[in-house]
């Protein structure tokens, strides 16, 4: 059948919110079967998601590959204009579930989406006492203030950015940030392109060529499933999920905002493996796990995984 853009009234069901959760976490944990298959039924259902959002699989859970990724993603874009035969569609289709492959089996690498969290979000005063960590919070702090200004703001943060690549003078540093501008201007949802400016910013204070990265290549991509999708891909990115999330805040007397970051953080956002050297997004765990304590913390698994359940069977699932 010939994929298009899954339509609220058709194909956009929960089971599709369910499927484009799916694929980023099959990605966030290395499970190549899950992947291969969310990403078969996402490109036959809603293949303008996964357009749009392969460079952002990249942003958010191994950053340093953004620059690459957004090159293949650029080339698929190609093979999917107006007219495109079937073999230049089958040809984007192999492009993109390649770049999908590659995430997979890179090590993850979150902190471009953990240090721009603690600047837009509700963590609290940090306590930061690296140097070069407080460097890159200020930077972030500063340059995304300046960007909630207007668009001719945005554009002196980018040509700022870009200035102090050019100075770094390495092909990395020059194809990250122009990459990361590029993408930052395609917008996207709340708070997706502040990825791409955290991503910058690491790499003109601190990563001026390419951080290593390790690929597990014993990762298959065919396989069993046990389940189509896994509970912990029911998270607040999915109406089932939400839904969840809100009877459990309301049985357990958890603010839902709260609630929801502890359960993306914990279980939806688990990643396997993580680089070393990230510093951002072990710091996000360690203070989300301490807001909740540990019998706190098993009531709320418990009681997700139940209401998680029940949605389903109540939606057909």
């Amino acid at each position: 059948m010939k994929a298009r853009r899954a339509k609220k009234s058709d194909n956009f069901t929960h089971y599709t919110w369910g499927a484009r959760s799916a694929i980023q976490k099959a990605i966030r944990r290395s499970d190549g079967p899950l992947l291969e298959d969310t990403f078969k039924e996402l490109y036959e259902m809603d293949r303008d998601f996964l357009i749009r959002r392969v460079s952002v699989f990249a942003g958010e859970e191994c950053w340093p590959l953004t620059g690459e990724i957004m090159d293949l993603v650029e080339d698929a874009r190609g093979y999917f204009r107006k007219g495109a035969g079937p073999k230049a569609r089958e040809r984007g289709r192999a492009i993109l579930l390649g770049a999908c492959r590659k995430i997979c089996l890179c090590e993850k690498a979150k902190d471009a989406g953990a240090l721009a969290a603690f600047v837009y979000g509700d963590y609290g005063k940090l306590n930061l006492t690296d140097d070069l960590m407080k460097k890159q919070y200020r930077a972030m702090e500063q340059f995304y203030n300046i960007c909630q200004q207007g668009k001719e703001q945005e554009k002196q943060v980018w040509s700022t950015l870009y200035k102090k690549a050019v100075v770094i003078d390495t092909e990395y540093a020059l194809k990250m940030v122009k990459s990361c501008r590029y993408r930052y201007f395609m917008r996207g949802m709340p708070h997706e392109q502040d990825k791409f400016l955290a991503a910058a910013i690491l790499v003109v204070t601190q990563y001026k060529d390419e951080p290593k990265l390790n690929y597990d290549t014993s990762i298959r991509f065919k396989g069993t499933l046990k389940e189509k999708i896994p509970l912990w891909a029911w998270d607040q990115h999915t109406r089932v999920g939400r839904t969840a999330l809100h009877r459990t805040s309301r049985d357990l007397g958890i603010n839902y905002d709260k609630l929801a970051g502890i359960w993306f953080t914990l279980v939806a956002a688990y990643i396997n493996p993580m680089r070393k050297g990230e510093v951002w997004w072990p710091l996000r765990v360690k203070i989300v796990r301490k807001s909740i304590s540990d019998k706190k913390w098993q009531k709320v698994q418990e009681m997700m995984v139940r209401q998680i359940k029940k949605r389903l069977r109540e939606e057909g699932i």
